[in-house]
């Protein structure tokens, strides 16, 4: 299953999808970020910092969404502003590929040629494993604030419809569920690569892992959002 099912439709999509999906993983990223090179200054498509590695390291993202493949003219490009600016390496996004030179002057280079489909499956397991545990932090917050405010509201608790101290217990065990889930793939992605042939029943009605991950993430809202309305309503107006 793919991270995302959208495809950029121009040059702003690509770099500002590059960049959400590189912010997914957990990395800093800036967009259009000038930096200081040895000839002079350059502005960068998007600029990521990987502060999740030991030393961490720093890599440049040149986006192109030509109708044509990229050449070697502009591997040769990166290359000389990666050496100049004492980034890590460097990766070059193409929407429709790259001419047989370009592939050539990236070997033995530190310089990556990707296309759109190359680049989501190569940061897949680090956006997978990012999403998990974003998800897992989420529930147990939410988890934490059901059991907290039962003790601390609770005789406003005791005042509340059937329905609503019926949903509490049921969002207090979907939390612990959500995170039981999360803990296991955060460990081994390879877990949910494995059932690919039997695919997960969480994740057999959604075209891509985005699209799941969405609808968790509104579950969380409107569970949030829930325990606020019931418990801190008149505390907050």
């Amino acid at each position: 299953m793919r991270i995302t099912n959208k495809i950029p439709e121009n040059w702003v999509e690509l770099q500002n999808s590059v960049a959400r999906i590189f912010t997914e993983c957990g990395f800093d990223v800036q967009v259009e970020k000038k930096i200081k090179t040895a000839r002079g200054e350059v502005e960068i498509d998007v600029y990521v910092i990987d502060n999740t590695s030991i030393p961490k390291s720093v890599f440049i993202c040149e986006c192109k969404n030509w109708a044509t493949s990229v050449p070697q003219e502009k591997v040769h490009a990166l290359h000389s502003v990666v050496q100049n600016s004492g980034a890590n390496f460097g990766l070059l996004i193409s929407k429709n590929g790259f001419q047989s030179g370009a592939y050539g002057a990236s070997e033995n280079t530190n310089i990556s040629l990707l296309k759109w489909e190359e680049f989501l499956e190569v940061y897949k397991d680090k956006w997978l494993r990012n999403k998990f545990r974003s998800l897992c932090y989420l529930f147990k917050e939410l988890r934490e604030s059901i059991s907290v405010n039962r003790c601390r509201y609770e005789e406003k608790y005791k005042l509340l419809s059937e329905d609503d101290q019926e949903r509490c217990i049921e969002l207090k065990g979907y939390c612990a569920g959500v995170r039981s889930l999360c803990n296991e793939f955060m460990g081994n992605i390879s877990l949910l690569y494995s059932r690919q042939e039997n695919e997960p029943r969480f994740l057999s009605e959604y075209s891509c892992y985005e699209d799941y991950f969405n609808s968790i993430e509104k579950d969380y809202m409107e569970g949030k959002n829930f325990i606020q309305r019931i418990f801190m309503s008149d505390l907050l107006e």
